[in-house]
């Protein structure tokens, strides 16, 4: 016999077990949502195999702006090719590379609360709630910003159904 059933036992109501039922979809379903957020799809360049065309992930934190990373400090990680501008921010990728990764695999946030994945460049980008957005465009970060939080629920929702989708 194939799934699951809830019985009664021992007296409990009905109410009681859809009530249980309910917070274990809820807390399934929340949890799908933030772990879709970092999944590890992330975009690369197919030419070169970088990561966010090269740029440390680790500087717009570090920093508050995008710079290249160097060929000296490179990572592998998620099937990709991370830089970084010196060793320690390498390391600090290294021990936590899902805090310091864009969000939704490196694609647009704006266009992925849309249900799409496209390049963003890393010059285009926002440090939300400590987490790393880019964009494809100022326009489409500008659009993002007044509804972030409405935003980054979309699209974690969505990058739960492209994810499995998309080429490595």
């Amino acid at each position: 016999m194939s799934g699951f059933a809830i019985r009664r036992e021992g007296g409990a109501s009905r109410p009681r077990c859809a009530l249980l039922v309910g917070a274990v979809l809820a807390l399934a379903v929340y949890s799908v949502s933030v772990l879709a957020q970092t999944s590890e799809v992330y975009w690369s360049d197919p030419a070169t195999g970088l990561a966010i065309a090269g740029y440390d992930p680790v500087s717009y934190f570090a920093d508050g702006r995008a710079r290249r990373g160097r060929e000296a400090y490179e990572f592998t990680w998620s099937d990709a090719v991370w830089r970084f501008v010196n060793e320690g921010n390498m390391e600090a990728f290294r021990r936590n590379p899902e805090v310091y990764a864009p969000q939704f695999g490196g694609h647009g946030a704006y266009a992925m609360s849309k249900r799409r994945a496209n390049e963003a460049d890393p010059e285009v980008w926002v440090v939300y709630r400590e987490r790393l957005y880019l964009f494809f465009s100022e326009t489409a970060r500008d659009a993002w910003q007044p509804a972030a939080e409405d935003h980054i629920a979309r699209a974690a929702k969505n990058w739960a159904w492209i994810a499995p989708r998309l080429a490595r």
